[in-house]
C-alpha cells in the first residue's frame, strides 16, 4: 500500500482491499496522467425500471402504541437486558434504549414537548386560511396553496395538504355538497309563514291530511354509489362493472298518496302528466278512496280555530286553510297542472257527505323537505334498485312498484307522519331555509 503512495498526488490515503480490487478492474491502479482520461471501466447495467408506485412507496418506521411502550419500560426495571427486550418485541434494539433514555429524563413515555419540525405558517396566517375557504366554499385546497405561495418566500411554501390539515383542525372537511331546490327570498317568507300557521297542530291533525305526489322510475335504474371488490387487472370484468342503458330503458310515472299509517292509491300515469290526467286521477281514484274512509270528527285544534276565527279576524295569510279542516285533508303541490282552473273546480265540488267535506290544504313553493311521502319515493326506488331481477317492461315494472307500495310497514309511514311538527320547528329555526330533511 506504500508502494501506491505517489508524492505528486494530493490528500492521498491509503486504499482497502476491496478499493483496490475494484480499481484494478477499471484500470485505476497506475497514476493519475496529466491530459489523459482515466480508464471509466465497463459501463455498469441498466436498472430495471419501477414503477410509480415502488418510487413513492416510503419504508416508515412503525410507531409504538401506549401499550408496547409501558411494556419495554417494564422490562427494563426489571433488569432484562435490551437484545432480549428487542426480541421479544421485534422491535429493533436502538429504539429500546432511545426510549430507555427518554424515560430516564422525562420519567414518562409521552412525545416531548416542541419536538419535531418547526410549523411554517403562524396562527395568524391558518387563520387566514380558514377565512379563504369559508369565504369562498367551494375553492380547492390547490387555489389556496398557489395564492399563499404566491407571496411567499421559497422556505414558507406549504403544500395543498397542509391547507387540508389546517381547515381539518377547524372542523372544515371536503365533503359532497347536497343536492337541494333553489328557495329566493319570496319562498322563504311563504315557507315561514305556512309553518307558522300550522306550528299548533297536533299529531292527530297531521294524521288525517293525505300527502300526495307523483313519481317516476326508470326501467333499468341507475345503480348510484356502487362499490366492488376488485384488482387492478379487474376494471372490465362483468361482474365489477355498473351497467347503463340510454334514457334507462324507459320511465313509468305514479301518483299516490297516503295518510298515518295507511297508504292510498297508486296509480300508473301514461305519457305526460296534464291537467284532464290529474282531473281523471282525482275524480277515479282520490274521491272515491276519501269516501270510503270513517269520517272523523273536528279535533280540538280545529275548534279553536273556528272559535279565533268568530272572535278576532285574523291577518291575511296567518292561517293558510280558508276553512276549518273537518275530515279529511287533501295536500298536493304548486305545480301548474294542480293549480289549474279546472282542476281548482274539481277540488271545490269534492264533498264526502252531508257533514264533512275535503279541504284543500294550500302548500308553500320549493317545499319538498315538508313533505313526508318524498321519503317514501326514496325508500322505493331503493328496493328497486337492489332487486336483482330486472323488469322486462314498463307493466312490469309498475307491478313491482305497486307491490312494494301495499308492503310498506305501517309504523315507518306513522314515524314520517310524526317528523312533521319537527320538519316545520326547523323551518322556522332555519327562517324558511333548508332543513336536514
Amino acid at each position: 500500500m506504500e508502494s501506491l503512495n505517489w508524492p505528486h498526488t494530493r490528500n492521498y490515503q491509503p486504499l482497502r482491499t476491496h478499493q483496490l480490487r475494484l480499481r484494478r478492474r477499471r484500470g485505476g491502479t497506475s497514476p493519475p496522467l496529466v491530459g489523459v482520461e482515466p480508464n471509466p471501466g465497463p459501463r455498469n447495467r441498466p436498472r430495471e425500471k419501477k414503477s410509480k408506485e415502488e418510487k413513492h412507496k416510503k419504508k416508515r418506521r412503525p410507531k409504538l402504541d401506549a401499550f408496547t411502550k409501558g411494556r419495554i419500560i417494564q422490562s427494563l426495571e426489571l433488569g432484562v437486558a435490551t437484545k432480549e427486550i428487542a426480541r421479544r418485541l421485534k422491535v429493533a434494539p436502538k429504539t429500546i434504549r432511545l426510549w430507555k433514555v427518554r424515560y430516564a429524563e422525562t420519567g414518562g413515555v409521552l412525545r416531548k414537548i416542541g419536538s419535531g419540525g418547526k410549523r411554517k405558517l403562524t396562527g395568524r396566517e391558518q387563520i387566514r386560511i380558514r377565512t379563504m375557504c369559508v369565504r369562498d366554499r367551494r375553492r380547492s385546497a390547490i387555489d389556496i396553496a398557489r395564492e399563499i405561495n404566491r407571496n411567499s418566500p421559497k422556505k414558507k411554501q406549504i403544500h395543498p395538504n397542509t391547507v387540508r390539515r389546517i381547515l381539518k383542525t377547524f372542523g372544515l372537511n371536503g365533503r359532497i355538497a347536497r343536492e337541494k331546490p333553489y328557495i329566493n327570498d319570496v319562498n322563504k317568507i311563504k315557507r315561514l309563514r305556512w309553518c307558522r300557521a300550522h306550528k299548533d297542530w297536533t299529531l292527530a291533525d297531521w294524521r288525517r291530511v293525505l300527502w300526495t305526489d307523483e313519481s317516476s322510475i326508470q326501467l333499468i335504474p341507475g345503480p348510484g354509489k356502487m362499490y366492488v371488490w376488485r384488482t387492478s387487472q379487474e376494471v372490465l370484468k362483468p361482474e365489477c362493472l355498473a351497467p347503463t342503458v340510454k334514457k334507462g330503458g324507459g320511465k313509468i310515472s305514479f301518483w299516490a298518496g297516503f295518510h298515518g299509517s295507511t297508504i292510498g292509491p297508486i296509480v300508473p300515469i301514461k305519457g305526460i302528466m296534464t291537467a284532464e290526467i290529474y282531473e281523471e286521477i282525482l275524480t277515479e281514484h282520490t274521491f272515491p278512496y276519501l269516501k270510503s274512509l270513517p269520517q272523523a270528527s273536528p279535533t280540538r285544534s280545529e275548534e279553536k280555530t273556528k272559535k279565533r276565527k268568530r272572535e278576532k279576524g285574523e291577518r291575511e295569510g296567518e292561517t293558510m286553510d280558508k276553512k276549518a279542516p273537518i275530515g279529511m285533508i287533501f295536500q298536493q303541490d304548486n305545480d301548474p297542472k294542480h293549480t289549474a282552473k279546472r282542476i281548482k273546480a274539481c277540488l271545490g265540488d269534492m264533498v264526502l257527505d252531508e257533514k264533512s267535506t275535503v279541504s284543500v290544504m294550500d302548500w308553500p313553493s320549493q317545499s319538498p323537505d315538508l313533505n313526508p311521502i318524498e321519503h317514501v319515493w326514496k325508500v322505493v326506488k331503493d328496493r328497486i334498485r337492489k332487486d336483482t331481477r330486472k323488469a322486462k317492461n314498463i307493466d312490469e315494472q309498475f307491478e313491482k312498484v305497486k307491490r312494494i307500495w301495499e308492503s310498506l310497514d305501517p309504523k315507518f309511514l306513522e314515524k314520517l307522519v310524526a317528523s312533521v311538527p319537527k320538519r316545520i320547528a326547523a323551518v322556522i329555526k332555519a327562517k324558511g331555509g333548508h332543513i336536514k330533511y
